[in-house]
Formats: C-alpha cells, sequence, structure tokens
C-alpha cells in the first residue's frame, strides 16, 4: 500500500490536553460543518464509502499514537471515534 491516506502527521492529536468544554466545542463546530469536513477526503479523491472502511483503521491507529504518547496516564477516549456517524 502507498502513502498513507491519514497520518498522525496530517492530524491535530494534541486534542486530550486540552478541557471537555473546549473538546465539546471543537467536536460541535466540526459537526456543524459537515461538508467541510468531508470536504477533507472528498478532495483527496476519497469516497465516503471508503472513508467509512479505514476509519475505524484511522482510530486504532491515532489511539496507539496516543499511547506511545501520553503512556499509561491517557484517560481518554477518542472523542471524534464516532464523528462519521454524526457527519450525517
Amino acid at each position: 500500500m502507498g502513502k498513507a491516506i491519514l497520518s498522525p502527521e496530517k492530524a491535530p492529536l494534541c486534542f486530550l490536553a486540552e478541557n471537555r468544554d473546549v473538546k465539546r466545542k471543537a467536536y460541535r463546530l466540526l459537526i456543524q460543518n459537515s461538508d467541510e469536513v468531508k470536504s477533507i477526503w472528498k478532495d483527496q479523491g476519497i469516497n465516503d464509502d471508503k472513508i467509512a472502511e479505514i476509519w475505524p483503521s484511522w482510530i486504532r491507529h491515532a489511539g496507539q499514537w496516543l499511547l506511545n504518547i501520553y503512556g499509561p496516564t491517557l484517560r481518554s477516549d477518542m472523542p471524534h471515534e464516532q464523528l462519521l456517524v454524526d457527519l450525517v
């Protein structure tokens, strides 16, 4: 497989350091601008079916990356894990 479609180098992963209210507001902004969010992958030629296929893998990959950064102190879920569902 070639270059990763989604990689930690392309996404801000330091959101865990923010407080709950900031995370909620940021997530709300994402789902309120669903067309803009979807354009992130559509502009790369990735359709909705493909992003749905690779999203679980991305969440696992990002979670592992975060675990490597934060170590055993990581006590947070991926707040955007259900993003694709919420963008509908």
